[in-house]
């Protein structure tokens, strides 16, 4: 009875985490403490949450797509930078023992709450800005891509401000292009992880469903 409990508060926990991440990032921020705080080993709850990744992904393109906030062009840069930040962020983790792993999650937690707090007011038209600063924000989000693979929790968050600040993107044009980076970054890191064996499949499905029906549901909100 117990398990069946805690089976269903992922479902739940997972639906509110992923609505909160398609619309302005940061839902592992929630979910992964949340699975730790449940017994579940902070290695296997950062890969297992990438099958939950995957579905808010899928869930929130549909929306994002339909309204035309995906800016196309610079999709294929932000992929080919997940990929390789997911390599090496999945391996990074691979490398240290929990311990580790929990102090940072600790840690990032900290850092991750003054983004909440940044100039409010960026973000709600677009703007132009120099090829300097495009540069200069495609290192930065090599860098976030590679923590993504790491822990992923808030990572979303921490994108959608570069995207802001450095790309001139509005808050739902970030959200949107970096939707098919984020399915790749989550789908590279997953299939390291499950080379390694260190997925539960069966919290991993659950977290999939409801996180597909939380990123649909964001996404919708975040548009409307």
């Amino acid at each position: 009875m117990f398990e069946i409990l805690t089976l269903v508060a992922i479902f739940f926990v997972s639906i509110f985490a992923s609505f909160i991440g398609a619309m302005v990032g940061g839902g592992g921020l929630l979910l992964i403490p949340f699975l730790i705080f449940l017994g579940i080993p902070p290695q296997v709850a950062i890969a297992t949450n990438k099958m939950g990744a995957l579905g808010l992904s899928l869930g929130a393109t549909y929306h994002f797509w339909k309204e035309k906030k995906i800016l196309w062009k610079y999709v294929p840069l932000f992929a080919i930078l997940s990929i390789v930040g997911a390599y090496f962020g999945a391996n990074l983790l691979l490398s240290i023992n929990d311990e580790v792993v929990n102090v940072a999650v600790g840690i990032t937690i900290l850092l991750i709450l003054p983004f909440l707090f940044i100039k409010k007011e960026i973000g709600v038209k677009h703007t132009e800005v120099s090829k300097l600063k495009k540069i200069i924000g495609a290192i930065l989000y090599f860098f976030v891509m590679i923590f993504g693979g790491f822990f992923g929790g808030g990572y979303g968050t921490i994108v959608i401000y570069i995207l802001m600040l450095f790309f001139g993107f509005t808050i739902i044009n970030a959200n949107a292009t970096d939707i098919i980076p984020c399915f790749l970054l989550a789908l590279a890191s997953l299939i390291i992880f499950s080379i390694n064996d260190i997925v539960d499949y069966r919290v991993g499905i659950i977290l999939f469903v409801g996180m597909l029906l939380g990123g649909h549901l964001g996404a919708h909100v975040a548009i409307k």
